[in-house]
């Protein structure tokens, strides 16, 4: 018979699951109306089975939930242990923050300190005393230096036989005056100090081995650049070559090609622990000239580089020779700056004299002399190691036999590849030891060394009719070492160039581009005497010469030694003209002057004092004035960077032969499109006045009117030598972010570059530099003065606070005039700002014409 439900619980069928009550209630809550009773066991025990289900589910539920608690909890104390870890970050912040406070104050009294001691030191230098003991000063250093000349005498006498034969051809080449500058350069070499300065210990451990080791090359099946080592014996000096390239392996892919010219024990033989290069054997001996072309003959790369077996390649000494046919042009071949094992130079590339003679520049002497130090047409480059094309080497036939075995076929090669109208560079960068005399030793007058004489005349004879445009042998040498150049010129800055943080720098930089492509032979020295190598690195790289520290003595030193070669000279500002204007012409008879502005000092103070109403800074602007001026007069060329200023200056003093040569950019990468872009840009200097007073006046006028006209749109401001008035004005919507080095991410991301100067002179590079990158500008009139620019259609331009915030609101909202702005702005560079632009004002200020 039908039994209710709750019948079932007290007949004690249940067993086991007597504890679940709170199931089976649920159970029966949730029964259909009619359905409170069981009708047999069947029915019974599928009920039963439901409810150990139920009960099962509950369990598992339960423990899902003790296993979140669980992890509730240790969240919490994560939580709580990133907390500890976040308040020891800011506190470690804190304490990196004042400690470097600490050291920028000890720094900058150090410099204070610095300058000090230089001032103290001209005084020493300048003052009677010190010039009244120079005879004794002089024969201390003679005293001093008698033991070195008397041990350059004994090995003189040693060799006494090959020294008179030496002279004598010498004498029969150069006459009298080759001799004198010879000796004048053998004393001087002698007084040179073997200091093996600065090798690196792992290059020094190289240079010692004895034994050959395992060796892994990582070379390649697809090589960009070959590695052509020719081989006769010297095993253990191939491998440490070998194993220094191992050590320094080019960037790109490459293979190494060991030509072995029938050594007596097979050079993969005896490197046979080398995995990686490839061996090559000639059937018979060749000769060093038959050899490297049977190697290059299996060479597969794009580039060679051919390197005797007893060089030791230093960090980027490959990747830097292979780098030189991509940052110039027209390039045939590169040569290396070889190192004496002592750490001294042996070749900045070589000078050939009228004779046919070779003299390796600077040889013995210092390598981080400033002279030997940047980018440079040699006459030609040691077959040491140098680098060409493999398809220029195999149309040239390689080295030529005429001078087998050896000598003077890497001159020749020089001088065929000038024939064909590419030009032969020194690489300083890269630096390469040489340790000379392993393969064919030093005496001129035995074995294969013979031939260096033989093969002098040969020489002469295939090029008497070029090398009769050379000097004669030991005339001016330092001429000489760049004899192609149209002219000579010293530019003098205030202080080092840095284009990565100020546009003057970028200009000054491209401007010493432009005059090298013209063909110029350019020194550059700060009157500071500052040499920061990352700086003085990028003007080397393209061609200049950078003077510095004790290389250049003060630029009074700079003018007395090298005056009379010089055929201009570039004072840049007006404060560092007149400090030597008055006594070049004691110096330079024949250089012109040319005043370069940078921009008109007096302008730009005078408008300051005008919106401060300050009656002290207007009367400091005249007298900056006055001195601007009387440069000017005294000046053979003016440059200036606007044609505002330059008929301003027509106006004031109609006599002065004045020039534009404006800022000077390069084109950027293709910019990207509206949408990829989003907030605003600053980008300046806070070292100049006009950038701090704009960035102040935009944050307490402009932002507050933006905030609510474009709400979240963030402001970055880039920049180098915050002031604390500036960085104190960080905010979510205002990031004061400082110098950074890099700002490309910047300007290919922001949509709108502001200009909010109330103040200034010349043409702005911020303005320049955005719009090289495609981004539209919003400017003060003042920032976007003399730039060519249409108001509206190439640049939005507002003076009040609310202008400015609505003009940037309106671009910043609007693609189709963005683009517009974006595109216009771009062309405006092309025709005014870019590197083709300027040359007609270079070629203006610094052409033949009227010299």
């Amino acid at each position: 018979p039908a039994r209710p439900i709750s019948d079932v619980f007290r007949v004690g069928v249940f067993g086991g699951h007597r504890d679940s009550v709170k199931v089976v209630e649920k159970l029966l809550a949730e029964l259909p109306p009619g359905e409170t009773h069981v009708t047999g066991r069947r029915q019974t025990i599928a009920l039963l089975n439901a409810i150990e289900q139920k009960d099962a589910e509950i369990k598992q539920k339960n423990t899902l939930i003790i296993e979140k608690n669980v992890a509730i909890v240790e969240a919490n104390h994560a939580l709580a242990e990133l907390e500890e870890i976040k308040q020891t970050a800011q506190d470690n912040l804190a304490l990196s923050q004042k400690n470097t406070a600490a050291l920028q104050r000890d720094a900058s009294a150090a410099a204070r300190h610095i300058d000090h001691l230089e001032t103290e030191r001209q005084k020493i230098l300048n003052s009677s005393s010190w010039k009244l003991t120079r005879p004794l000063r002089v024969v201390r250093r003679l005293a001093a230096s008698l033991p070195l000349l008397a041990k350059r005498a004994l090995h003189l006498a040693r060799h006494s036989p090959d020294a008179r034969s030496r002279l004598m051809r010498l004498y029969r080449r150069g006459g009298a005056t080759a001799v004198i500058e010879r000796a004048r350069r053998e004393i001087s070499e002698s007084q040179q100090l073997v200091v093996n300065e600065n090798i690196d210990p792992v290059i020094a451990d190289l240079l010692s081995i004895q034994t050959i080791k395992p060796l892994l090359v990582a070379s390649s099946d697809t090589p960009v650049v070959s590695i052509v080592i020719p081989v006769y014996g010297q095993h253990v000096t191939t491998f440490a070559c070998l194993s220094s390239i191992a050590l320094h392996p080019p960037s790109q892919s490459y293979e190494i090609i060991v030509t072995d010219d029938c050594s007596p024990e097979p050079a993969a033989s005896a490197l046979a622990q080398i995995r990686g290069v490839r061996f090559v054997r000639n059937s018979r001996n060749l000769g060093f000239i038959g050899n490297v072309n049977a190697g290059v003959a299996h060479a597969r790369g794009r580039l060679l580089v051919i390197l005797n077996n007893d060089t030791v390649v230093t960090a980027d000494a490959i990747d830097a020779l292979v780098r030189t046919f991509d940052e110039h042009t027209n390039v045939g071949l590169v040569g290396a700056k070889l190192i004496n094992r002592d750490g001294t130079l042996q070749e900045a590339g070589g000078i050939i004299w009228r004779d046919g003679s070779g003299w390796n520049w600077g040889r013995n002497q210092d390598r981080h002399d400033p002279r030997f130090n940047f980018v440079r047409d040699a006459d030609y480059c040691s077959g040491a190691a140098l680098a060409t094309p493999s398809e220029l080497f195999a149309a040239l036939g390689g080295f030529d036999s005429h001078y087998a075995p050896a000598y003077y076929e890497d001159t020749d090669l020089a001088f065929r590849i000038r024939e064909r109208g590419l030009r032969v560079l020194y690489q300083p960068r890269a630096e390469i030891l040489h340790i000379e005399g392993v393969s064919h030793g030093r005496d001129e007058t035995s074995g294969i060394k013979a031939y260096q004489a033989l093969n002098a005349k040969k020489f002469f004879e295939r090029w008497e009719s070029v090398l009769a445009t050379h000097r004669v042998n030991g005339e001016a040498p330092e001429l000489e070492s760049h004899r192609t150049t149209r002219s000579n010129i010293l530019i003098v800055e205030a202080c080092m160039i840095t284009p990565d943080q100020d546009s003057g720098s970028v200009r000054m930089l491209n401007l010493i581009r432009i005059l090298k492509a013209e063909g110029h032979h350019v020194t550059f020295v700060a009157d500071n005497l500052e040499g920061t190598r990352k700086y003085a690195r990028q003007m080397e790289a393209i061609g200049a010469e950078v003077l510095h520290g004790s290389w250049a003595g003060n630029v009074h030193t700079v003018l007395r030694t090298r005056g009379h070669t010089l055929d201009a000279i570039v004072f840049c500002r007006h404060y560092i003209a007149s400090e030597y204007i008055d006594t070049v012409r004691l110096h330079a008879p024949k250089a012109r002057i040319i005043f370069d502005t940078v921009d008109l000092h007096f302008v730009r103070e005078q408008r300051e004092a005008t919106l401060h109403a300050n009656a002290v800074m207007l009367k400091a602007a005249q007298a900056t004035r006055e001195k601007e001026i009387a440069i000017i007069e005294k000046s053979d060329v003016t440059v200036v960077v606007s044609e505002f200023e330059k008929n301003l200056l027509r106006e004031i003093l109609p006599s002065a032969r004045v020039a534009i040569i404006s800022n000077i950019h390069a084109p950027a990468a293709k910019p990207k499109a509206y949408e990829s872009r989003a907030g605003l840009l600053f980008v300046g200097g806070f070292r100049h006045p006009p950038n701090v007073d704009a960035i102040k006046w935009y944050a307490s006028e402009v932002m507050p009117l933006l905030s609510s006209l474009l709400p979240g749109v963030v402001t970055h401001v880039v920049g180098s030598n915050m002031t604390e008035e500036i960085q104190i004005l960080h905010s979510d919507s205002l990031q004061i972010l400082g110098h950074i080095e890099n700002i490309e991410p910047l300007l290919n991301s922001a949509r709108v570059s502001i200009a909010p100067l109330r103040y200034g002179a010349g043409v702005k590079g911020k303005v320049n530099e955005a719009m090289n990158h495609g981004i539209p500008v919003v400017a003060t009139a003042c920032a976007v003065e003399g730039m060519h620019l249409v108001f509206g259609e190439e640049v939005m331009v507002a003076e009040s606070a609310q202008e400015f915030a609505l003009a940037i609101k309106r671009v910043y909202n609007d693609p189709v005039l963005w683009s517009k702005l974006s595109h216009a702005g771009l062309k405006n560079v092309e025709n005014f700002f870019s590197m083709g632009s300027a040359i007609a004002g270079v070629r203006e200020v610094f052409g033949e014409d009227d010299r």
